[in-house]
């Protein structure tokens, strides 16, 4: 199953580095290969593009996978560090201590190897979702909207009216006029 799991990570776009004695990259993998030849365990770490904030998202984005800090089970475990046990930490006590925000840490199971890679594949693809923020003009207004994970703090925008837009598989007429009304009759 670790092979397997290395292979996916290896190809994604998300993952910036693997660190596993059966990766090619790993400084130890010769000697893995001589000296652990029915492979080298199923512990890994490896960096996920985007730091602390896509670690977040995808231990948020993770099914399959046990959010836990234990290590060995035989199911697969996985924790990221500079959100959870290591969130008190700032960038740079992180990187003194071996421990950059883009590391997760992960403890490969004995699930179905497909079912392990489609969890992490999905919940990688989810770590590097991001919502934008716009600007446009509304008549003589500028109306500030965002979507997805942005954020727009109100001082940033107190001159102008904030929008906010609605969307979902649960948004039939009903929910959508009360939040309509909610909004129309709150200063947001």
């Amino acid at each position: 199953n670790t092979l397997r799991v290395i292979d996916m990570l290896d190809g994604h776009d998300a993952v910036s580095w693997i660190s596993h004695p059966a990766h090619p990259s790993h400084p130890d993998h010769d000697l893995a290969k001589r000296l652990y030849p029915k492979g080298a365990g199923a512990i890994l770490s490896f960096g996920v593009h985007g730091g602390r904030d896509a670690g977040r998202k995808f231990i948020e984005a993770v099914d399959l996978a046990s959010h836990i800090a234990n290590v060995g089970d035989a199911k697969t475990l996985v924790i990221h560090p500079g959100s959870t046990t290591h969130q008190q930490m700032s960038a740079e006590d992180l990187a003194a201590a071996g421990i950059g925000e883009e590391l997760v840490r992960l403890s490969v199971g004995l699930e179905d190897p497909d079912d392990i890679c489609d969890d992490l594949s999905r919940a990688l693809r989810a770590s590097q979702r991001y919502g934008s923020a716009v600007k446009f003009q509304v008549d003589d207004l500028t109306v500030n909207a965002a979507t997805g994970a942005v954020s727009i703090e109100r001082d940033e925008v107190a001159d102008a009216p904030l929008v906010v837009l609605l969307h979902g598989a649960g948004m039939d007429r009903t929910v959508w006029s009360q939040q309509t009304r909610w909004l129309a009759h709150h200063d947001t």
